[in-house]
């Protein structure tokens, strides 16, 4: 494979280049290298978002509250049955994707399998075309209830259905109900993410010419390190990628945007 030449690529260069100044004692060259991988690399995250088609006034007053809510004592205090965190919300960059996708492909049924506080929900809501509709799986009624409080203010309310529950259990009866999407967007528990495909597949969830978009394939680059580094969640993303990889019928791509971003068709 031909070694490309991007920013990331050479922040990497720099660093490993750092690495082996330390070990020739250079302390003060390789301090250098090391500033310049920084700079590098977080200007690279901070142009996406600059270069990036900016979020409504609504969805930045979600992430803002999203940021500004005391997550751990709502945890404490029982008023969610995990204990969550601001950085559960999905970027900008990727909502502006998603949204994009659905505007190109004409799509008009979106499933998304965890919503948290709802941004990527009403992203892709803005996208839908008036009498499109988005159901959103999310398993804690916290943030569904907060998630549904920002949804009441706009007109895309109503193309909008939030599932409380386990997505699973949703999935099986959407299916029943006899639900296909265009677009199935996947961004919950990452332990189950094997078993979202599956259900996704086997359920027929899928319209013909439908695709899912999986988020946080890299998982904070775990999927590279040993086992011995690894998470749960990053050995359950590793395996997933693994089980995309392996299945007949499914083509697939996987985009560095943020923490990852894997695009698959259904053949």
């Amino acid at each position: 494979m031909i070694k490309s030449i991007t920013g990331l690529t050479i922040g990497i260069d720099n660093i490993r280049r750092a690495l082996a100044l330390l070990k020739e004692g250079k302390i003060e060259d390789a301090s250098s290298l090391i500033e310049d991988a920084a700079t590098l690399l977080t200007g690279m995250e901070a142009a996406v978002f600059s270069n990036t088609s900016p979020a409504s006034d609504l969805l930045s007053e979600i992430e803002e509250q999203t940021e500004r809510r005391d997550w751990s004592r709502l945890y404490r205090e029982g008023k969610t049955r995990h204990e969550l965190e601001p950085g559960m919300l999905t970027g900008n960059p990727e909502v502006r994707f998603l949204a994009m996708m659905i505007k190109l492909a004409g799509y008009k049924r979106v499933l998304e399998i965890g919503s948290f506080t709802g941004y990527a929900t009403l992203g892709m809501a803005e996208a839908l075309p008036d009498g499109g509709k988005i159901v959103a799986c999310e398993q804690e009624e916290y943030v569904a209830n907060m998630a549904r409080s920002f949804f009441r203010r706009t007109p895309h309310d109503r193309k909008i259905t939030i599932r409380v529950g386990p997505a699973l259990e949703s999935m099986r009866t959407l299916s029943d109900e006899g639900w296909r999407f265009d677009l199935v967007f996947m961004d919950a528990d990452k332990l189950e993410y094997r078993d979202y495909l599956n259900a996704i597949l086997e359920l027929s969830l899928l319209s013909p010419g439908g695709c899912i978009v999986v988020d946080n394939t890299l998982y904070r680059g775990e999927i590279s390190l040993p086992p011995e580094r690894r998470s749960k969640a990053g050995e359950a993303i590793r395996e997933f990628n693994r089980m995309v990889r392996k299945h007949p019928k499914l083509e697939y791509v996987m985009l560095p945007l943020r923490d990852g971003v894997t695009v698959i068709k259904y053949t």
